[in-house]
């Protein structure tokens, strides 16, 4: 049976395991729906000797995440969603790190292929799936319950060797290395105003004062939200942010017939008004147009998919494997960052290089 952890001994006797394991398997379960950030609920651990559920509900954890720092693999599937609860509780990311998917997407699979999918196709084994939308914030959880948050570890180190071993013979292990090296940029967990900001691809349609208006209106609701543990979008949705910063109110009064600005978000009208008359500063920068590719660039654009295009089919991979959209959209701009050096740059060679040197 697997163990539940919820003391501080039991805790401290697992931190020490996984400090000294060559590999440790980690998944996490956690709500996001009804707080600003994710709530983390349970921690489920795989060691050589192990499967630990860690509840995190009733202890401080940071004796375990810790030792989730030290140089054991960190192995885990989709690992982004755990990688960000670490990077926002610790403020950095522990390596070295193996994700199932990223080895399963270079050998061909979907981008999205699942874990309980994955253990079906390469290991045969069936995982229940019955208690997908439980809510791990209960408790007592029940020995089915635990059962079924250990089978997302626990099949994980077997899973982990059998892909390994797939890469190897491709010659793809570097790769994967280098794909799982770039989980590690806390680039891709930082939420701050500015990653908040470039959701809102409309914004430069909004005059000047209003753009300032809106930025303004960001910040008042990520202080709201954070301060009040909610989620941004139980304040206000980035539509109605945008539809208030367009009528630019100076006046409570001017706030109600606002499209989709329920009674309740009401109780914030004065400090609406407040923000929107202070405003951003001057210097803000504000929304910029994504200009459409010139010819020359869209000439670049098209030689450089049909490349992108004939390399993944050669290779068997889902095109996105090798390049994003926007990835092959910067490359034509003058911008070919991710191709530069590694794995992308050694398959795309020179062709790409000749293209990217073409006028």
């Amino acid at each position: 049976m697997d163990q539940f952890i919820a003391g501080p001994e039991a805790l401290e006797a697992l931190s020490r395991e996984v400090w000294n394991a060559p590999w440790v398997a980690i998944d996490t379960e956690f709500l996001r729906e009804r707080t600003f950030r994710p709530r983390l609920c349970l921690i489920q651990v795989a060691t050589p000797d192990g499967v630990y559920c860690v509840d995190p509900l009733a202890q401080d954890i940071d004796p375990l995440f810790a030792a989730l720092e030290g140089g054991a693999i960190k192995i885990g599937h989709a690992l982004r969603q755990d990688l960000e609860i670490l990077h926002q509780r610790r403020g950095r990311l522990p390596a070295p790190l193996a994700d199932t998917q990223i080895a399963a997407m270079l050998l061909g699979y979907n981008d999205q292929t699942g874990y309980a999918a994955l253990v079906q196709s390469e290991l045969g084994i069936t995982l229940d799936k019955r208690h997908t939308r439980t809510d791990w914030s209960r408790r007592p959880l029940s020995e089915e319950q635990l059962c079924y948050a250990g089978n997302d570890v626990r099949h994980l180190p077997m899973l982990h060797e059998r892909l390994v071993q797939q890469l190897t013979e491709l010659g793809r292990l570097d790769w994967f290395e280098e794909e799982c090296g770039r989980l590690l940029s806390a680039d891709r967990y930082e939420d701050g105003i500015g990653a908040v900001a470039a959701r809102f691809v409309y914004a430069h349609q909004l005059a000047p004062p209003a753009q300032r208006a809106l930025w303004a209106l960001i910040r008042w609701r990520e202080q709201t939200a954070r301060r009040l543990d909610r989620p941004r979008r139980w304040i206000l949705s980035d539509e109605v942010l945008m539809r208030i910063a367009a009528r630019h109110p100076a006046r409570v009064q001017e706030l109600h017939g606002i499209k989709g600005l329920a009674p309740q978000a009401l109780r914030f009208a004065g400090e609406l008004v407040a923000v929107i008359a202070e405003g951003a500063p001057q210097e803000t920068p504000l929304w910029q147009p994504t200009m459409p590719l010139g010819e020359e660039e869209q000439r670049r654009f098209d030689a450089l998919a049909t490349l992108i295009r004939a390399k993944a089919e050669s290779l068997g991979l889902a095109t996105t494997v090798l390049a994003t959209r926007r990835e092959v959209e910067a490359a034509a701009r003058g911008n070919p960052a991710v191709f530069h050096s590694g794995w992308r740059h050694a398959v795309l060679g020179r062709e790409f290089d000749a293209i990217m040197a073409t006028r």
